[in-house]
């Protein structure tokens, strides 16, 4: 088929795509499709539903349950449904937080956490025929990025693809690489790196568990409530050389062997 038969076939479903959106802009001026939503559950209602069929990690769940209730907090308890796209973007700006405003990327967290409630809202008949709080989320994005150009500020928090790139290039120790790959991968913050034990990992399933996430202090789950993250084969692959390499260590300190390591599983000279 030609690029001529495309552009006409293109052309033909706009013009059908144009009258059927006429169509239903009369149809609603009409009235004809007017639809009376059924009553919302209550607030708390709404929340408990939500985390019930959602059947989150507690360790996941607890800082998603802050957010709400920061941001119900914030809108005086007005039904979640009648919440305005400025409703929201007024808790991002001028939420105080419990003893200080919360910093933007945590504020942000706080939205994706609430944008995922509206989401599920959006799928029952009673709940809001947008989600409000994801256009908020873009909005509050944009507007502190433009204000981080002006200033020429940079949080200095983020790793660039470039570097990450290029420091994967250097020749780091292997206990370094594991640390960069998986951080980079699963997004888990320094505390929970550096906390992590051996017996937190699971190559052959490819999964880390988080046992000590934010909000829980120094006290580490249980295994069975900890965050699952996935690790590619990348991630897999640094770890074991990195495991590979501390038991040679290991096991040739204990024997005062000097000399060049061998890898697990291979003979000597």
């Amino acid at each position: 088929m030609d690029d001529d038969a495309i552009g006409e076939i293109i052309g033909e479903l706009r013009d059908e795509l144009k009258e059927l959106r006429q169509e239903n802009q009369r149809l609603r001026e009409e009235g004809d499709t007017e639809e009376v939503k059924p009553p919302a559950p209550s607030n708390d209602e709404i929340v408990e539903s939500f985390f019930s069929e959602k059947n989150y990690a507690k360790s996941s769940e607890r800082p998603k349950r802050f957010s709400i209730k920061y941001y119900q907090s914030h809108i005086d308890d007005n039904d979640l449904r009648d919440v305005t796209t400025s409703d929201a973007l007024d808790f991002a700006n001028n939420w105080t937080g419990e003893s200080e405003p919360p910093k933007r990327a945590t504020m942000l967290t706080y939205l994706g956490n609430i944008k995922v409630l509206y989401d599920w809202m959006m799928r029952h008949e009673w709940g809001p025929d947008e989600n409000v709080v994801d256009d908020a989320r873009d909005r509050y994005k944009s507007q502190n990025r433009s204000q981080i150009k002006r200033s020429r500020q940079h949080s200095g928090t983020v790793i660039k693809p470039e570097e990450y790139l290029q420091l994967m290039r250097s020749n780091m120790m292997k206990r370094a690489k594991s640390f960069l790959v998986l951080a980079v991968k699963t997004g888990l913050r320094r505390k929970e790196l550096v906390s992590l034990k051996v017996q937190d990992l699971d190559l052959e399933k490819q999964v880390v568990y988080n046992r000590s996430p934010k909000g829980v202090g120094e006290v580490r789950v249980p295994k069975d409530s900890a965050d699952q993250k996935l690790l590619d084969d990348e991630v897999v692959s640094a770890i074991e050389d990195w495991l590979d390499t501390r038991e040679v260590t290991g096991a040739a300190r204990r024997t005062g062997t000097r000399g060049s390591a061998r890898r697990r599983g291979t003979g000597g000279q």
